[in-house]
């Protein structure tokens, strides 16, 4: 109902909204409202504002309803990503919050990857400051996803790594944070190129199963 973009639903996911407590059920009646209106300052502000303090809510939304092989079908992640990239207030922090949600699904870790790949390309900046303010359970989910999603990025030369590094060379307060995650982040692009590159296992029925979407 979200994904019809019909701004007449607007009232009706505002009235859910309002009446739910669930965490899970308004983190996804917030995007429904985002969606049904994404031009809306108040509807961009009131999804960010859904997104919870428990990651575990995002990870429930994925167990339901799953990832279509589109990225814009991708729950949560690619409009609060959409909503980082454009520089939305919070909207950036609480993408790196969530991450941690994404330790035991594979679907979840590679469209949270490919979402703070794509908002590092353009705004690293802003990303290394929302890692540096995050928990540490939070930024090492993230660093870690954000690894990933480079390696698996289209761009054949991430900017971001080039950028992370400029960053270090500079002298204010972000640098010295800079300095410590360009060895974490590229630790975090090899282990997924390695993993990409690991042979795959022939069960004994002599079947391969089907390489993920975006797997490489």
């Amino acid at each position: 109902m979200g994904r019809a973009g019909d701004r007449r639903n607007v009232p009706f996911f505002r009235s859910a909204l309002r009446a739910e407590r669930d965490p899970t059920l308004r983190l996804a009646l917030g995007e429904c409202l985002y969606l049904s209106d994404p031009d809306s300052d108040a509807g961009r502000r009131t999804f960010v504002e859904a997104v919870p303090a428990e990651p575990q809510a995002l990870a429930r939304i994925f167990a339901a309803v799953g990832a279509g092989p589109d990225e814009a079908e991708v729950p949560v992640l690619g409009s609060l990503g959409d909503l980082a990239a454009e520089g939305t207030t919070d909207a950036l922090p609480r993408l790196v919050d969530l991450a941690p949600a994404a330790a035991s699904d594979g679907a979840l870790a590679r469209a949270l990857g490919d979402a703070l790949s794509d908002v590092a390309a353009t705004s690293p900046d802003e990303v290394v400051a929302a890692l540096a303010a995050a928990s540490p359970a939070a930024q090492e989910a993230a660093v870690g996803a954000l690894g990933d999603g480079i390696a698996r990025s289209d761009e054949r030369d991430h900017p971001f790594p080039a950028a992370l590094r400029a960053m270090a060379e500079r002298q204010d307060d972000a640098a010295a944070f800079a300095r410590a995650l360009a060895p974490r982040l590229a630790t975090a692009i090899a282990a997924a190129n390695a993993a990409r590159a690991a042979p795959t296992l022939v069960p004994a029925s002599g079947s391969i199963p089907a390489r993920a979407p975006g797997g490489g």
